[in-house]
């Protein structure tokens, strides 16, 4: 999966967070994945002051773990930037 341009870490499963069809046929719910989305990014932000600067559909995957909890992926890690509104709460 590597080439001399491209160095993949870990390869994910799962399907597009905007990806209804995939989201359906595997019995994932919507309410659940926009709940746990706020709560990624909140964290992101408001706790840990480190925010994923490329939070695109493209970035983030949903799917189903072997319980049948909902997991959310985010990929690209390339580029974050530090949030102030975490740096001023501390």
């Amino acid at each position: 999966m590597s080439t001399h341009r491209i160095l993949v870490m870990e390869f994910m499963e799962g399907g597009l967070v905007n990806d209804l069809e995939y989201i359906n046929q595997n019995k994932i719910s919507t309410r659940e994945v926009g709940t746990k989305l706020g709560n990624l990014f909140s964290e992101m932000i408001f706790i840990h002051g480190n925010l994923h600067c490329d939070p695109h559909p493209g970035n983030l995957l949903v799917r189903n773990d072997a319980n049948g909890n909902l997991e959310l992926c985010l990929l690209d890690h390339g580029l974050y930037a530090v949030s102030r509104v975490a740096t001023s709460l501390h």
